[in-house]
């Protein structure tokens, strides 16, 4: 149903109505409506449905601008040897991927390989979309990434039994018509049976320059109490379209730059703002010398970094950079007041256009000064700042683990699962205040230091039966001529989980504990990485008096 307003979409049913207003409601053709000259959503390009007798049938090849005579000239299906490999004479390779058609060629798109119902059946698309695309598959669907990093669905698959249907967005397909100076040539076979009145045969025909159907209505053949039976046969041509959607590795060129705030007019109060649009900044060869320079200070709240965080298998978030996959990355820094900062050049040539209302919405007065590290790396091109502490503590983990391995042949600390070492590696200091932001992070620190301590190792190596996993550490240190002191952060740690930072967030003894292990008055980034700082020693010292232990084996 269109919606006043809505631009009109041209179907079949709006040229030829006839076979619509067939006198026997049970035999009109339904799917006429849907057979859309110009499509914009979905696309069905392969269906078999069946339904009691009632059947649906779709498939979808490309061809040529010089092969729509040749497909329209009968109502029957064209390149149905599309597909296959074949022998002529057994001596001619067919490869099924191309074939004559009328005055040019029909090409191979889509198809259901049944797998001869050994196999769940499988979605075939021809590998030249997937590849205009960069598409990921997933299962018997595709999606693809847009430039900014993001998810868009490509084809999607129905299989319910013998019954399937397989659809792309029709956009898409339609961009990768035009690149390719194609159209999409979409075939159907639709019957209708029903027990309805004595009739005359009906044999309608319609042609126009996107379409040619065939409608036929008979009655008297007779199958399990159905005496009648209609057919909407015939191919409908799909063009391409310029512009968008487009790949990622075309969309460049037409950006549209944000305007972001970067400053306030004393005397007004108003806000400043100005492009992002590398081209018309300033830089220190005298380029747009009237402009804000590339590298003016940009400031956004911390509640910006939120979506990114929020989705650790698709972005990296450091105290340095923000990073979409393989896609895109941008260089950020923390001013003195927790907020986020940007060069103003590099949202325009960095963070995609996708991305800048996003961002405008969190965009605010500057009112924290520059990290002297990142303004002591940018502007005076030295050596500042220590790595970030939850990096030093992935690596110090890496090194005890290793360690243990050259001496016993196993790791000190059991791995993660999969989603819970991803999670691990991404793990970055929470950007807000409230209490409840230390939860995930400390539970993740737990589970990966506390949690995955090889108790069984520890215990064949110390000789000792104690079971709790921190003491047991704390043993092994001892055993191995340390002081157990050193694995005091880890216990801290998991007290932290039990009494004070996650199980118990409202106990009274939270700020006496806090306090006891010297976390108190700190926000939950400093505490992150204050726990993140002690455990990266604990951790080394650990792994220095096993490595001691190694060595004397060896020897």
């Amino acid at each position: 149903m269109a919606f006043p307003g809505t631009p009109s979409r041209p179907s079949v049913l709006d040229e030829w109505a006839e076979p619509h207003d067939f006198e026997h409601a049970e035999l009109r053709p339904s799917v006429m409506a849907s057979i859309e000259q110009y499509p914009t959503s979905w696309l069905v390009v392969e269906q078999y449905v069946h339904r009691n007798h009632d059947s649906d049938g779709v498939s979808t090849v490309l061809i040529t601008s010089s092969a729509r005579a040749g497909a329209f000239e009968e109502p029957s299906w064209s390149g149905t040897d599309l597909g296959e490999f074949g022998l002529v004479n057994n001596e001619e390779v067919v490869l099924g991927l191309t074939t004559d058609l009328g005055d040019g060629h029909a090409e191979f798109f889509c198809q259901l390989q049944k797998n001869h119902g050994m196999r769940p059946p499988t979605v075939e698309i021809a590998y030249p979309f997937l590849w205009f695309w960069d598409a990921i598959r997933d299962g018997n669907d595709w999606f693809y990434l847009d430039s900014a990093g993001r998810e868009q669905p490509l084809i999607r698959t129905t299989l319910d039994e013998a019954d399937y249907t397989v659809e792309v967005r029709a956009l898409e397909f339609r961009r990768y018509l035009q690149q390719r100076g194609l159209l999409g040539l979409t075939q159907r076979d639709h019957v209708r049976w029903a027990n309805v009145k004595e009739f005359e045969p009906v044999d309608l025909a319609y042609r126009s320059e996107w379409c040619s159907f065939a409608f036929n209505a008979r009655h008297g053949q007779v199958i399990a109490g159905q005496n009648s039976h209609s057919r909407l046969l015939g191919q409908s041509v799909v063009t391409g379209i310029q512009g968008k959607p487009m790949p990622a590795w075309l969309d460049y060129g037409n950006e549209t730059y944000g305007e972001f705030i970067i400053g306030v007019e004393p005397e007004s109060g108003s806000s400043i703002t100005h492009t992002s649009d590398p081209d018309l900044l300033a830089n220190y060869f005298g380029k747009n010398p009237d402009a804000p320079h590339y590298l003016t200070n940009v400031q956004f709240d911390q509640k910006v970094l939120d979506r990114y965080l929020d989705e650790p298998d698709r972005y990296v978030v450091s105290s340095t950079r923000l990073a979409a996959v393989d896609m895109w990355s941008v260089s950020i820094g923390r001013t003195s007041t927790g907020d986020v900062e940007i060069y103003l050049g590099d949202l325009g040539r960095d963070l995609p256009w996708q991305e800048h209302p996003h961002w405008k919405a969190h965009n605010i007065v500057p009112r924290g000064d520059m990290n002297q590290d990142r303004y002591k790396r940018d502007f005076l091109g030295q050596w500042a700042g220590d790595m970030d502490p939850l990096e030093v503590l992935r690596n110090s983990l890496a090194s005890a683990n290793a360690a243990a391995e050259r001496a016993w042949g196993q790791p000190l600390f059991r791995p993660l699962g999969a989603d819970e070492a991803q999670e691990f590696q991404r793990l970055h200091p929470p950007v807000h205040d409230g209490k409840r932001t230390l939860v995930q992070p400390i539970l993740l620190l737990t589970k990966a230091l506390v949690d995955a301590i090889n108790v069984k190792l520890i215990k064949e190596v110390a000789g000792t039966s104690e079971s709790r996993s921190v003491m047991l550490l704390g043993e092994l240190v001892t055993h191995l001529g340390g002081d157990a002191s050193i694995t005091d952060p880890i216990r801290d740690l998991n007290r932290l989980r039990s009494s004070g930072g996650v199980a118990h967030l409202a106990n009274e003894s939270r700020a006496k504990l806090l306090a006891s292990i010297g976390l108190e008055g700190l926000n939950p980034a400093e505490t992150i990485n204050t726990l993140a700082t002690r455990l990266s020693v604990s951790l080394s010292a650990i792994a220095d008096r096993v490595a001691i232990a190694a060595e004397s084996s060896h020897s």
